[in-house]
């Protein structure tokens, strides 16, 4: 339930006006805790050791998101213009035209490769940077702050999402 693809659901279906500048404020949230959530790691690491780290962070995570479940609101209902609209053909000759799409395999391959980059090269650079000779720390606040500067193309992403529009 927090990938991209609900969340952009939840906060599109909420904002007619200025909705990419709305979603680049809530995808954010993934460039602060991904730029604080090494250091702290690491902080806990030296001190505890990784498995405490480990356990901490995931605390932490279960402790805020496990909650936040009884926090959001359903969707409210939408009028029978949007609900048209939104019915869209579930059977499997829809999939099988969208597999014929271009915008498909588009999205498709920039999602493939994204996520090749996010979990092939960020999971490993904080090791491979200590391997290189960097301090943990070094390498860690490196790592916080490559992903802390994506707040900035977010947020300016959504900026030019709202100049340009949806289509």
């Amino acid at each position: 339930c927090l990938g991209d693809l609900p969340t952009a659901a939840a906060i599109s279906s909420r904002f007619e006006k200025h909705r990419g500048t709305a979603l680049s404020f809530v995808y954010i949230g993934s460039n602060i805790g991904g730029a604080i959530g090494p250091i702290l790691a690491t902080g806990i690491a030296a001190y505890a050791g990784w498995r405490s780290g480990y356990f901490t962070i995931g605390a932490l995570a279960w402790t805020l998101v496990i909650p936040a479940f009884f926090f959001v609101q359903n969707r409210p209902n939408p009028s029978p213009e949007e609900a048209s609209r939104e019915e869209g053909p579930t059977d499997a000759p829809a999939i099988a035209m969208a597999l014929r799409t271009r915008d498909f395999w588009l999205i498709f391959w920039a999602i493939f490769v994204f996520y090749l980059y996010r979990l092939g090269v960020n999971t490993q650079l904080v090791a491979y940077l200590s391997d290189a000779g960097y301090s943990e720390g070094l390498a860690t606040a490196s790592y916080s702050l490559m992903v802390g500067i994506g707040i900035a193309g977010k947020l300016g992403a959504g900026q030019i999402a709202d100049r340009i529009g949806a289509k």
